[in-house]
């Protein structure tokens, strides 16, 4: 168990101080009860804390007059501070909000611009960051944030609505054909009409629209359970086919409903209406569902209604794909009227071509030893050709991490972990004694971690060679290995049980890398370590 100071610190229960011999003690004289962590190594609510977990009798005196005391904060701050990554429509723009515990005060706070406030207001693509500095410790959190146009690509004004059952038009819903405001540079657009299927059983009505317009009435579903596929829906379909080598994108749909306590309709009758109280929307992407919302509130006056599909990867297009959007009226207010009907009018689906850098991909992942620690300052090399000769690098951070951000799709990549510094640590005359031992066949090597890290010259085999250059390291005659570098790293999952050293895979290759974030994790093995003892450590001013 921690023990805390009580959570409130301004009141007059006292903090604790940590006195010289590590032991815990109150900082003021009188005590009633102290907070404590009963699980201290799990992270965040995990760590189960709980205030005035101990009680003391009255009259308990601590020891007081230390030199200094620790407050301690159960409230660390969050490591991601700017939210994720996100995309907005060109035009708007994001207010960027530091929120940290308050109790984690922040000291200093840089953005990547130099600026210093607690906000920044962001209207351009680019990559933002910010280095906070709280009394709870260092924070650094970076954004991506990118824009696409949200233009009107098809549009439905409904004022042709025609409903007669002289002649069957309210069966007939061939009026409802759309139109294209803004056609797409990267992609051609078509939309079927607005219909219900089968239009003879689901018929429709035509009734006052949103500023003096003519908008569209259909009947809701008479019970209060969301009914996927039911024929009653709404349905428009929109076809979108990008060009080679564009991608387009269904960035937002929007129309005004309404579920009126009076129904009127255009040359017919007006009267109570047992108005839905819930619709549904429900989109599919070439017959795969990819949105779904089934319980949105009605409303009894005319309601814009908005959805955003900016940064779900779904709406995307690289390939001709078919949107099958369903709205489904239904839970009758059930005041008795025998008419139930839903008022849908100006329905508009929003997109955009959007710029390839904004298409990208992340290559994330750990380089860990062969017991799962974390190993720092790796330079991680990324190239598009397997020579190296342009690459770019990443230096993995304290807990072995690395990441690869914002790449360019459709592009073959190769990857590998170089570290040459240090070469001297972990190596010791104990490896010396182990690598005689095997010579000697008294205690063979049995795994292929152990042959990678003794062959010391990279010869490809480990003999009495391997043996004299740790002999020279150890001796200062030699500050590195011939032909070796201080670390070999392998990609991972691959088997390193056996003894043949030239199956040991290093170059990890993706011949064509697809939107989306690929992990790919490296084990590392310290070259002349051949007992473990290297010491994983960061050096100053390297990485993250």
């Amino acid at each position: 168990m921690t023990i805390l100071p009580p959570s409130e610190f301004s009141q007059s229960y006292g903090a604790l101080q940590l006195g010289p011999d590590n032991k815990i003690y109150m900082a003021r004289s009188s005590i009633e009860f102290v907070d404590a962590i009963t699980q201290p190594d799990r992270k965040g609510l995990n760590c189960e804390y709980q205030e005035q977990a101990i009680n003391f009798p009255k009259h308990i005196l601590s020891i007081s007059g230390l030199p200094s005391y620790c407050v301690y904060s159960f409230f660390l701050p969050n490591t991601q501070i700017l939210d994720s990554d996100t995309t907005l429509c060109a035009g708007e723009s994001i207010d960027l909000i530091i929120d940290i515990s308050k109790d984690c005060a922040p000291l200093n706070i840089n953005w990547n611009d130099g600026s210093t406030g607690l906000s920044k207001t962001i209207d351009q693509p680019g990559t933002y960051w910010v280095d906070i500095e709280s009394i709870c410790g260092n924070v650094t959190d970076t954004i991506q944030v990118d824009f696409v146009p949200c233009l009107p690509i098809v549009y439905y004004g409904l004022e042709a609505c025609e409903s007669y059952m002289s002649n069957g038009t309210n069966m007939d819903y061939s009026e409802f054909t759309p139109d294209y405001p803004m056609p797409l540079a990267c992609a051609a657009v078509s939309a079927t009409n607005v219909y219900r299927s089968p239009p003879q059983e689901n018929k429709h009505s035509c009734t006052p629209g949103v500023n003096e317009s003519v908008a569209m009435c259909i009947s809701s579903y008479p019970l209060c359970s969301y009914e996927v596929g039911h024929p009653s829906l709404l349905i428009i379909e929109v076809q979108i086919n990008p060009q080679s080598d564009s991608v387009a994108m269904l960035t937002g749909l929007s129309f005004f409903e309404k579920a009126p306590a009076q129904y009127s309709w255009i040359d017919g009758p007006t009267g109570e209406n047992n108005y839905p109280t819930k619709y549904g929307i429900r989109i599919l992407k070439n017959g795969s569902e990819i949105y779904r919302n089934e319980e949105i509130s009605t409303s009894t006056s005319w309601s814009l209604q908005t959805f955003s599909f900016l940064n779900d990867s779904n709406f995307q297009v690289k390939d001709s794909s078919f949107f099958r959007i369903q709205l489904f009226p239904y839970c009758p207010i059930g005041n008795g009227a025998q008419v139930s009907v839903w008022d849908i009018d100006e329905i508009r689906f929003y997109g955009g071509c959007v710029p390839l850098t904004n298409v990208s991909s992340d290559i994330t992942g750990m380089v860990i030893t062969k017991t799962g620690h974390g190993i720092p300052n790796v330079e991680m090399q990324l190239s598009d050709n397997s020579s190296f000769i342009n690459k770019i690098t990443d230096i993995t951070s304290a807990s072995g991490s690395y990441s690869f951000p914002y790449l360019e799709n459709r592009k073959g990549y190769y990857l590998q972990g170089y570290k040459n510094d240090d070469v001297l640590n972990g190596v010791s005359a104990i490896d010396l004694i182990h690598l005689q031992k095997h010579l000697l066949g008294i205690t063979p090597f049995t795994t292929l971690h152990q042959y990678i890290a003794a062959d010391v010259n990279h010869s490809g085999i480990v003999n009495v060679l391997d043996l004299v250059l740790i002999q020279k390291l150890l001796l200062g005659s030699i500050t590195s290995f011939p032909g070796n570098t201080g670390w070999r790293f392998g990609y991972l999952p691959q088997d390193i049980s056996g003894q043949d050293m030239s199956v040991f895979k290093e170059v990890y290759n993706i011949e064509y890398l697809d939107q989306g974030p690929h992990l790919v994790d490296f084990v590392g093995i310290k070259i002349g370590d051949l007992n473990g003892d290297a010491k994983l450590r960061r050096m100053p001013g390297r990485g993250k």
